[in-house]
Protein backbone atom coordinates (compact mmCIF):
# COMPACT_ATOMS: atom_id res chain seq x y z
CA UNK A 1 0.00 0.00 0.00
CA UNK A 2 2.73 2.47 0.96
CA UNK A 3 4.55 1.84 -2.33
CA UNK A 4 1.34 2.35 -4.31
CA UNK A 5 0.68 5.68 -2.57
CA UNK A 6 4.32 6.73 -3.08
CA UNK A 7 4.09 5.85 -6.80
CA UNK A 8 0.90 7.89 -7.18
CA UNK A 9 1.67 10.81 -4.83
CA UNK A 10 2.46 13.21 -7.71
CA UNK A 11 -0.84 12.30 -9.42
CA UNK A 12 -3.16 12.40 -6.40
CA UNK A 13 -3.71 16.20 -6.44
CA UNK A 14 -4.89 16.06 -10.07
CA UNK A 15 -7.05 12.99 -9.41
CA UNK A 16 -8.60 14.85 -6.49
CA UNK A 17 -9.11 18.00 -8.61
CA UNK A 18 -10.67 15.96 -11.44
CA UNK A 19 -13.20 14.46 -9.06
CA UNK A 20 -14.06 17.77 -7.35
CA UNK A 21 -14.32 19.78 -10.60
CA UNK A 22 -16.26 17.07 -12.45
CA UNK A 23 -18.67 16.64 -9.54
CA UNK A 24 -19.27 20.39 -9.17
CA UNK A 25 -19.87 20.84 -12.92
CA UNK A 26 -22.26 17.88 -12.98
CA UNK A 27 -24.30 19.16 -10.05
CA UNK A 28 -24.55 22.62 -11.67
CA UNK A 29 -25.68 20.96 -14.90
CA UNK A 30 -28.23 18.76 -13.11
CA UNK A 31 -29.66 21.74 -11.19
CA UNK A 32 -30.26 23.68 -14.42
CA UNK A 33 -31.81 20.73 -16.24
CA UNK A 34 -35.39 21.44 -17.33
CA UNK A 35 -36.33 17.89 -16.38
CA UNK A 36 -36.58 16.31 -12.96
CA UNK A 37 -33.69 13.90 -12.72
CA UNK A 38 -33.73 10.82 -10.52
CA UNK A 39 -30.80 9.86 -8.28
CA UNK A 40 -29.42 7.26 -10.72
CA UNK A 41 -29.44 9.71 -13.62
CA UNK A 42 -27.64 12.35 -11.56
CA UNK A 43 -25.09 9.74 -10.48
CA UNK A 44 -24.46 8.78 -14.12
CA UNK A 45 -24.09 12.44 -15.08
CA UNK A 46 -21.58 12.97 -12.26
CA UNK A 47 -19.55 9.92 -13.35
CA UNK A 48 -19.40 11.17 -16.93
CA UNK A 49 -18.34 14.68 -15.88
CA UNK A 50 -15.64 13.27 -13.57
CA UNK A 51 -14.27 11.03 -16.35
CA UNK A 52 -14.32 13.99 -18.75
CA UNK A 53 -12.28 16.07 -16.28
CA UNK A 54 -9.79 13.22 -15.83
CA UNK A 55 -9.39 12.88 -19.60
CA UNK A 56 -8.59 16.61 -19.83
CA UNK A 57 -6.09 16.53 -16.95
CA UNK A 58 -4.44 13.22 -17.89
CA UNK A 59 -4.08 13.22 -21.69
CA UNK A 60 -2.71 9.85 -22.78
CA UNK A 61 -3.31 8.23 -19.39
CA UNK A 62 -7.06 7.75 -19.66
CA UNK A 63 -7.85 4.62 -21.66
CA UNK A 64 -10.90 2.57 -22.49
CA UNK A 65 -10.81 -1.04 -23.67
CA UNK A 66 -13.15 -2.73 -26.12
CA UNK A 67 -15.44 -3.70 -23.22
CA UNK A 68 -15.91 -0.02 -22.31
CA UNK A 69 -13.79 -0.23 -19.16
CA UNK A 70 -12.54 3.35 -18.69
CA UNK A 71 -9.53 3.74 -16.39
CA UNK A 72 -6.57 5.95 -15.65
CA UNK A 73 -3.48 3.89 -16.44
CA UNK A 74 -0.54 5.19 -14.42
CA UNK A 75 2.46 2.87 -14.45
CA UNK A 76 1.21 -0.57 -13.44
CA UNK A 77 -1.92 0.82 -11.80
CA UNK A 78 -5.42 0.94 -13.29
CA UNK A 79 -7.66 3.45 -11.52
CA UNK A 80 -11.44 3.56 -11.91
CA UNK A 81 -13.15 6.79 -10.89
CA UNK A 82 -16.22 5.77 -8.90
CA UNK A 83 -18.76 6.98 -6.38
CA UNK A 84 -18.21 5.19 -3.07
CA UNK A 85 -20.84 4.33 -0.52
CA UNK A 86 -20.48 5.22 3.15
CA UNK A 87 -18.60 1.98 3.80
CA UNK A 88 -16.10 3.05 1.08
CA UNK A 89 -17.08 0.43 -1.49
CA UNK A 90 -17.67 1.17 -5.16
CA UNK A 91 -21.09 0.25 -6.47
CA UNK A 92 -20.57 -2.18 -9.32
CA UNK A 93 -23.08 -4.06 -11.39
CA UNK A 94 -21.98 -7.69 -11.06
CA UNK A 95 -20.38 -8.39 -14.43
CA UNK A 96 -17.43 -10.61 -15.28
CA UNK A 97 -15.31 -7.53 -15.94
CA UNK A 98 -16.30 -5.85 -12.67
CA UNK A 99 -15.49 -9.04 -10.76
CA UNK A 100 -12.11 -9.33 -12.51
CA UNK A 101 -11.31 -5.73 -11.62
CA UNK A 102 -12.16 -5.90 -7.91
CA UNK A 103 -10.57 -9.34 -7.53
CA UNK A 104 -7.30 -8.03 -8.98
CA UNK A 105 -7.31 -10.48 -11.91
CA UNK A 106 -5.65 -9.67 -15.24
CA UNK A 107 -8.15 -7.90 -17.48
CA UNK A 108 -8.42 -8.71 -21.19
CA UNK A 109 -6.33 -6.25 -23.17
CA UNK A 110 -4.27 -5.11 -20.16
CA UNK A 111 -0.96 -6.13 -18.63
CA UNK A 112 -0.99 -7.45 -15.04
CA UNK A 113 -1.67 -4.44 -12.84
CA UNK A 114 -2.90 -3.20 -9.48
CA UNK A 115 -6.56 -2.19 -9.66
CA UNK A 116 -7.69 0.81 -7.61
CA UNK A 117 -10.78 2.95 -7.12
CA UNK A 118 -10.41 6.70 -6.75
CA UNK A 119 -13.80 7.64 -5.42
CA UNK A 120 -15.91 10.19 -3.69
CA UNK A 121 -18.35 9.94 -0.81
CA UNK A 122 -21.23 12.40 -0.83
CA UNK A 123 -23.26 13.90 1.96
CA UNK A 124 -26.77 12.43 2.48
CA UNK A 125 -28.26 14.87 -0.06
CA UNK A 126 -25.83 13.72 -2.74
CA UNK A 127 -25.08 17.35 -3.61
CA UNK A 128 -21.71 17.76 -1.89
CA UNK A 129 -18.56 15.65 -1.66
CA UNK A 130 -17.57 14.82 1.91
CA UNK A 131 -14.26 13.12 1.08
CA UNK A 132 -12.21 11.53 -1.70
CA UNK A 133 -10.49 8.17 -1.22
CA UNK A 134 -8.20 5.75 -2.98
CA UNK A 135 -9.05 2.09 -2.33
CA UNK A 136 -7.67 -1.23 -3.45
CA UNK A 137 -10.57 -3.65 -3.73
CA UNK A 138 -10.14 -7.34 -2.86
CA UNK A 139 -13.62 -8.53 -3.87
CA UNK A 140 -17.13 -7.11 -4.09
CA UNK A 141 -17.78 -5.29 -0.78
CA UNK A 142 -14.22 -5.88 0.49
CA UNK A 143 -11.17 -3.58 0.32
CA UNK A 144 -7.52 -4.49 0.91
CA UNK A 145 -6.94 -0.92 2.10
CA UNK A 146 -8.32 2.62 2.02
CA UNK A 147 -6.37 5.88 1.74
CA UNK A 148 -7.87 9.36 2.23
CA UNK A 149 -6.82 11.58 -0.67
CA UNK A 150 -8.74 14.42 1.00
CA UNK A 151 -6.64 14.13 4.14
CA UNK A 152 -3.47 13.87 2.03
CA UNK A 153 -4.36 17.14 0.23
CA UNK A 154 -5.48 18.90 3.43
CA UNK A 155 -2.17 17.97 5.12
CA UNK A 156 -0.18 19.66 2.37
CA UNK A 157 0.51 16.35 0.63
CA UNK A 158 2.31 14.93 3.64
CA UNK A 159 1.41 11.34 4.45
CA UNK A 160 -1.30 11.41 7.14
CA UNK A 161 -0.82 9.29 10.23
CA UNK A 162 -2.00 6.58 10.05
CA UNK A 163 -2.19 6.57 6.23
CA UNK A 164 -4.87 3.89 6.07
CA UNK A 165 -7.90 2.78 7.97
CA UNK A 166 -6.17 0.08 10.00
CA UNK A 167 -9.14 -2.22 10.33
CA UNK A 168 -9.30 -2.54 6.55
CA UNK A 169 -5.55 -3.03 6.10
CA UNK A 170 -5.55 -6.58 7.43
CA UNK A 171 -4.71 -9.37 5.00
CA UNK A 172 -7.83 -10.75 3.41
CA UNK A 173 -8.43 -14.37 4.38
CA UNK A 174 -11.80 -15.48 3.10
CA UNK A 175 -13.28 -18.84 4.14
CA UNK A 176 -13.39 -21.67 1.63
CA UNK A 177 -16.89 -22.47 0.41
CA UNK A 178 -17.80 -25.68 -1.37
CA UNK A 179 -19.14 -25.14 -4.91
CA UNK A 180 -22.76 -26.02 -5.54
CA UNK A 181 -24.87 -26.25 -8.65
CA UNK A 182 -28.39 -24.87 -8.58
CA UNK A 183 -30.61 -25.16 -11.65
CA UNK A 184 -27.53 -25.60 -13.84
CA UNK A 185 -26.05 -22.30 -12.70
CA UNK A 186 -22.31 -22.14 -12.32
CA UNK A 187 -21.15 -21.23 -8.84
CA UNK A 188 -17.55 -20.27 -8.22
CA UNK A 189 -15.44 -21.26 -5.28
CA UNK A 190 -14.00 -18.64 -2.96
CA UNK A 191 -10.38 -19.50 -2.35
CA UNK A 192 -8.29 -18.46 0.63
CA UNK A 193 -6.45 -16.04 -1.66
CA UNK A 194 -9.53 -13.88 -1.75
CA UNK A 195 -10.29 -14.44 -5.44
CA UNK A 196 -13.49 -15.98 -6.70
Amino acid sequence: MKQTIADLSDYLPEIYSSIIAGFDDAIKYAKTSPKVLDKTTVSNIVSRFVRYEAKQRFPGYFIQNSSRLAVLAIGDKLIKLKKLDRQLFAGNIATKQADQFVEQRVLPGFEPSTHLHAGWVTDPTGLKIEAVYLTQPAAQRLNHWVFSISEFIENGMIMPQPPIIEAMAQTVDLPVQKPTVKDGARVRRIRKTGSL
